[in-house]
């Protein structure tokens, strides 16, 4: 190949400037690596499911690796198969044109126990679905970009969004200077419009009423990292253990 050429990469840089010098990764290596990043997701998952939420951070950065593409990197996904469908486990968000938050990934769970005040959380949804319901797979682009939060002001969340704010903003890789203000309030502020209260409501003046302390993005990037795991498991059912 000629140096000037354009590399067979699909870069778009020229040979020189890309891939000469350099010794591509194999088929069977790049298998390899899917399945360290696998077990990167499954020990992270079990982290969170045991109450370490902040994990959600490293399963952010090993989904970035996984499926996006820089101009600097390639997705590992896509390089094995790039037509890989994905599970969608994600609601539709029904509000009848009233302005309402809408968690896609998540349920939501009330803990009351004896003595103590009433705890909302999000959780992800893992595989509590109706037995009646048929998976839904769908193409890279659309299942990426699709809304799976909305808050309260209307301010929509892709997966995309919450992978990569996490991972290259807010401590999976990086920790940035500033961050968005729609994800920095979603993150750290009550911007779901839910609150819990205690009293008679029969008798307003006994009402008090509090923000949850749940936030939903953690949650969704746990289900994020499900939703990826059975989807090569779909296809790749010798990959997962």
């Amino acid at each position: 190949m000629n140096r000037n050429s354009p590399c067979l990469c699909g870069s778009g840089k020229k040979y020189k400037n890309c891939c000469l010098g350099k010794k591509p990764f194999t088929p069977p290596e790049l298998l390899e690596s899917l399945k360290e990043q696998i077990s990167f997701l499954q020990s992270s998952n079990t982290l969170f499911d045991s109450g370490n939420l902040i994990e959600a951070k490293r399963l952010a950065l090993t989904l970035r690796i996984l499926l996006h593409d820089t101009n600097q990197s390639h997705a590992l996904i896509p390089r094995i198969d790039n037509s890989l469908l994905f599970l969608n486990t994600s609601s539709s968000r029904n509000s009848n044109g009233i302005k309402m938050f809408f968690s896609g990934l998540t349920s939501e769970q009330l803990n009351h126990e004896p003595g103590k005040p009433l705890e909302f959380k999000f959780v992800p949804k893992l595989d509590s679905f109706p037995p009646s319901s048929q998976p839904l797979y769908q193409d890279f682009t659309h299942w990426w970009n699709e809304s799976v939060i909305i808050d309260e002001e209307e301010n929509q969340f892709s997966r995309a969004d919450l992978i990569l704010f996490v991972a290259n903003q807010d401590g999976g890789a990086h920790v940035d200077r500033e961050v968005p203000t729609d994800y920095y309030e979603l993150s750290r502020k009550n911007k779901t419009g839910i609150q819990l209260y205690t009293g008679n409501p029969v008798e307003p003046e006994s009402m008090v009423y509090r923000d949850i302390d749940s936030r939903p993005h953690y949650p969704s990037i746990r289900q994020i990292s499900h939703e990826v795991i059975q989807s090569i498991k779909n296809k790749y059912p010798d990959l997962i253990f």
